[in-house]
Order: C-alpha cells, then sequence, then structure tokens
C-alpha cells in the first residue's frame, strides 16, 4: 500500500519528490531538480506495482511515444529512468495548474473555453496524424502553463495498453461507449473524451455526473447529456450541434478529426446568442412565463419582454430583439389577436423573415397566420417534443 508521506521529501533518480497531486496506477508528484534550480512533474510506477514487467514495459514504451512528440501543446519529456526498481518519466512543470484543479473552481469564459479546446484538440490531431492516440484524455492530464496556454500530458497509458495490461486504466468520466466495451482506443475514443471535457469547461458540470459506475456506463452507453443552456443560458445554441456530434454513440457519426470538432466547437461558441422571441397579450402573461421556462429547461435561449416598460424605448427594444431572433413564437388567444403590439409584434417577424411558431392557447387561429401550422396547446398544455425538433431544425437552419 503506498503511504505519500513516505514518499515525500525522497529523491528518484536527481528529483526531489515533494508533493503528491496524483493518486492512481501512476503516482504524479510535483518535484525539484536541484541540478537545474527548477521544479519539474514526475511521474513514477506505484512501488507495488514494479515486479509486473508489462506495466515497467509500458511505462518505458509510453515515455518514447511521449518524447517523440514534438507540438506546441504537448509537455516536453525532460528525462526517464528508473530508481530503486522504480520506472519514472519526469517532464516540464505545468505551474498554470491542471485542468481538474482549474475546474474545480467552475466553468470557463466562452472565449477561453474555445482556445483550451482548439490547443488540446490541435495537439490530439498531430498525435493522431502520427499513427497513435492518446487513449485517456481527461482534466487531470490536462494543465496551463504561467501564461494560460493549454498542454497535454501522459501518453503512458497507450504504452501500458500496448503492452496488453490487463489493468483498467483511464478516466471513466469522459469515456467513449466503445470503452465501456472494452474496445481498444482510437482517434474517435479521444475525440468523444474532447467533447466531454469541452462540456464541462463551459458547463461547469461532466457530460453525466454519475458516481455509480454501472449507472455511468449506463449513461454513455444509452443516454445524451442535456443542453449545455440548463447549467449556462448564454452558451449559444449553435453549441448544441457541435457537441452532441462530437459525443455519438457511434464512431462513424462523429467529426471526421478531432481538430474538426475542435474547430467547430470555437466557432460555436463565437456565435451570436440565438435567442427565442415570445409575442403574447399581457393577459396570457403567466403562461407566457411557464413556456418560456419549459424551452429554456430544453435548451432554448429566451426573450420575454417582461422585464421593460412600455414606451418608445420598449418598442425599440422589442423591434431590436425580433430582428436579432432566430425563432418567433407567439401565444394564440383572442387578447392578443386584438392586441395592437402583438399584431406589430407578428408584421417585423414577418419583415425580419424569422421562423414564425403560433401555438393555440384558446380562440381561433389568426388570419394574419393562416398559412402556418400552429401547435395545439389548449389547456394551457405545454408543447412537446415534436415542436422542440422543429423548433431547434429551424434555429439552426438559420446559421
Amino acid at each position: 500500500m503506498f503511504n505519500e508521506q513516505e514518499w515525500r521529501g525522497k529523491t528518484l533518480g536527481q528529483y526531489e519528490l515533494r508533493e503528491l497531486i496524483d493518486d492512481s496506477l501512476i503516482l504524479t508528484f510535483r518535484a525539484y531538480q536541484p541540478r537545474l534550480k527548477r521544479l519539474v512533474t514526475v511521474q513514477m510506477l506505484r512501488p507495488e506495482m514494479g515486479a509486473n514487467s508489462r506495466l515497467r514495459e509500458g511505462m518505458a514504451q509510453g515515455a518514447e511515444i511521449m518524447a517523440a512528440m514534438e507540438h506546441a501543446n504537448i509537455v516536453p519529456v525532460i528525462d526517464y529512468g528508473e530508481d530503486q526498481n522504480i520506472p519514472y518519466i519526469a517532464i516540464r512543470s505545468m505551474q498554470g495548474g491542471s485542468l481538474r484543479a482549474r475546474l474545480q473552481q467552475g466553468a470557463f469564459s466562452l472565449n477561453d473555453a474555445g482556445g483550451i479546446i482548439r490547443q488540446i484538440g490541435s495537439a490530439l490531431d498531430y498525435v493522431h496524424t502520427h499513427g497513435r492516440v492518446h487513449g485517456d484524455p481527461s482534466p487531470r492530464n490536462m494543465g496551463f502553463d504561467l501564461s494560460g496556454s493549454a498542454y497535454i500530458t501522459d501518453f503512458l497509458f497507450i504504452g501500458m495498453l500496448n503492452e496488453g495490461s490487463e489493468i483498467v486504466l483511464g478516466s471513466k468520466r469522459y469515456a467513449a461507449p466503445e470503452r465501456w466495451r472494452d474496445e481498444p482506443p482510437t482517434s474517435a475514443t479521444d475525440q468523444y473524451a474532447l467533447a466531454g471535457i469541452a462540456y464541462h469547461i463551459i458547463t461547469g458540470n461532466a457530460p453525466f455526473e454519475n458516481n455509480d459506475r454501472a449507472a455511468l456506463r449506463e449513461n454513455h452507453l444509452q443516454d445524451m447529456p442535456s443542453a449545455p443552456q440548463i447549467h449556462r443560458t448564454e452558451i449559444p445554441l449553435s453549441v448544441n450541434d457541435v457537441l452532441f456530434r462530437a459525443l455519438a454513440k457511434q464512431p462513424q457519426n462523429r467529426y471526421p478529426t478531432v481538430l474538426d470538432f475542435a474547430r467547430d466547437f470555437e466557432k460555436a461558441l463565437n456565435a451570436a446568442p440565438q435567442h427565442v422571441f415570445i409575442s403574447y397579450s399581457r393577459r396570457d402573461s403567466a403562461y407566457a412565463a411557464q413556456l418560456g421556462e419549459h424551452l429554456q429547461q430544453g435548451g432554448f435561449q429566451m426573450w420575454i419582454d417582461s422585464q421593460i416598460e412600455q414606451g418608445d424605448q420598449w418598442f425599440n427594444q422589442i423591434h431590436e430583439a425580433i430582428k436579432t431572433s432566430a425563432a418567433f413564437l407567439v401565444i394564440m388567444t383572442p387578447d392578443a389577436e386584438n392586441s395592437e403590439w402583438v399584431q406589430k409584434e407578428i408584421l417585423l417577424a414577418k419583415r425580419y423573415k424569422k421562423p414564425i411558431f403560433p401555438l393555440l392557447l384558446n380562440g381561433d387561429e389568426f388570419a394574419l397566420l393562416i398559412d402556418l401550422q400552429f401547435a395545439d396547446v389548449r389547456g394551457d398544455q405545454l408543447p412537446g417534443q415534436d415542436f422542440h425538433r422543429r423548433l431547434s431544425r429551424a434555429i439552426h437552419g438559420m446559421m
């Protein structure tokens, strides 16, 4: 059984072990190299595993693979050796901290998130184009330098896999469905893991937060994560299609390359917010609020005029909100049909060629919208999944 206290302060090769920062099959220490007076990171095989020849050989192979990688966002190898019958690798210290530690503080800004995924995606694409895979992208093996640039490390996993180790390795939190079925890692499984991490850094939550292993397995095999906007409403809806494609259950349905995903993800984050405008009569305010909350829970960004007062400035804001909207919803009731403001809003939506979605709450269809398919929500019902799909298609079709 490994005892951190016994190893803290010891020397492994020419490196003084100072603090354990990751306790798994491969132990990771903050360390110091006295000869060059610099901080480094040292990864070592657990002492009790030292007699396992496959793991030793796998770690050596992983170190060779990592040392051969020359990319701006791959942590460089400093040294590899054995001491006290324990293999170890020394790599550059990530003094900006690990992604795992940074995520404990919450989600990143959308701008920073796009840059992080672009940099890591570029590194993984480099690995893939050189005929390798990483095998275990996760926040614990991603980190930052002091300037904020992102890096990925820890290619030891794939070396051990090549040696046929039967020990379960890797982070299951972001593992692709095929990895849960014990299939070998591929560039597509690396992409799936990176998409899960991308979801985490913009929402502050992993795609699936289940801590029960069997339940987590079922999540990855059967379920899709909730819409990111449930966790953070300002995330553009254009992000959803990008993430959910990279998180597809079947590898062939994901992006052709991880770099394609990373580029689309950053582009989607920079897209203008795609809100949905709701037009309604004041007498239907309660239903409008309920509808807005319902659709927001489904991942849509809603715009309702409940927070502004009527007047010239009010109509200017209404005008701008309709002009910049992705879709226009109108709650049809007799009061709404008789409302001068609702009629003006419909005409603005038509003027700007917005997709219009009428919802019939009570009364009859509006003559102005007679040519459009309406959703029947009489009895204060809320629209179902078919309506959600039509609305989503209309929004993404405008992009």
